[in-house]
């Protein structure tokens, strides 16, 4: 017995067949009414059967004595023996659900590596390298996160490392903390050896990476934002490069820095009694 249920993005499969017994997580699977194939992977497996009313006559007659529940994500659709992250069309419900093995998902992966693909490791449960196509993977924002020690570092490095050998391939990476400096195939440009916008960097970065003041400096924090205003003549996102003059900016800084204002209180006593008290910002 199969009940399977379809959502945009989403299969979810209520099973007591006995194929099922041995899915595991992350595991594909293929869908297909034979004339639509999809590929999906395996989120989440439940075992329980109380989720599912059944009469005791169906009880009975069941091959396996539980019931299983697999939820699983669409990646994409089979296309002439290709796989493609598009989906056209949906099964109907009546389906022929298999495991898809190493041999078969390599196949379908076949026509998707090309000239500008790059490698950047191998699936998880497949003994199979995974390739990124690097003109879409540089036309996109990516971000890389984990724990520490996890291999986010290696990671950026693998993807240099690879993206350096296609060909007419450039890139420019802004190294603050010095980790790539001394890969072979890098060639090192200190920002103080050519000239660089300092603009470019936005508020955020330029008082954090270069001027390297902290947030909770309130005074400092104070003084730079009234002088960027100033200078840009514009409001504008901290975290986003816009153009202003940099000789106006340190103007305004020196301006704070010098400036004395009144505290509103006197000393009291002394050569400078009922003289007003002053302090710089």
């Amino acid at each position: 017995m199969k009940i399977v249920k379809f959502t945009r993005a989403k299969v979810s499969i209520k099973t007591n067949d006995e194929e099922f017994s041995k899915i595991r997580l992350n595991d594909l699977l293929s869908l297909s009414d034979g004339e639509v194939e999809l590929v999906a992977t395996v989120e989440s497996i439940t075992d329980n059967e109380s989720e599912i009313v059944l009469e005791e006559i169906e009880l009975e007659n069941m091959e396996c004595p539980f019931l299983k529940r697999v939820e699983c994500s669409i990646l994409g659709s089979v296309i002439d023996g290709d796989f493609r992250q598009q989906i056209d069309q949906y099964p109907i419900t009546d389906v022929q659900i298999k495991n898809i093995d190493s041999i078969t998902f390599m196949k379908m992966l076949e026509n998707s590596y090309k000239d500008t693909s790059f490698r950047f490791g191998e699936y998880a449960g497949h003994d199979i390298l995974a390739y990124l196509d690097g003109n879409k993977f540089y036309q996109r924002h990516s971000c890389i996160v984990g724990n520490t020690g996890c291999g986010k570092s290696e990671t950026v490095t693998k993807i240099m490392e690879e993206t350096a050998k296609l060909p007419g391939a450039n890139i420019v990476i802004f190294d603050i903390h010095g980790e790539y400096s001394q890969l072979s195939y890098v060639d090192s440009i200190k920002m103080g050896e050519v000239p660089f916008p300092i603009w470019m960097l936005g508020l955020a970065d330029m008082a954090a990476n270069v001027l390297k003041v902290k947030e909770d400096s309130t005074v400092a924090m104070s003084a730079l934002r009234k002088s960027y205003y100033f200078s840009c003549k514009t409001e504008t996102n901290e975290n986003k490069p816009i153009y202003f003059d940099f000789d106006v900016f340190l103007q305004y800084m020196k301006a704070y820095n010098e400036e004395v204002i009144g505290t509103g209180e006197v000393y009291k006593s002394g050569d400078e009694a009922q003289i007003s008290t002053n302090s710089k910002v």
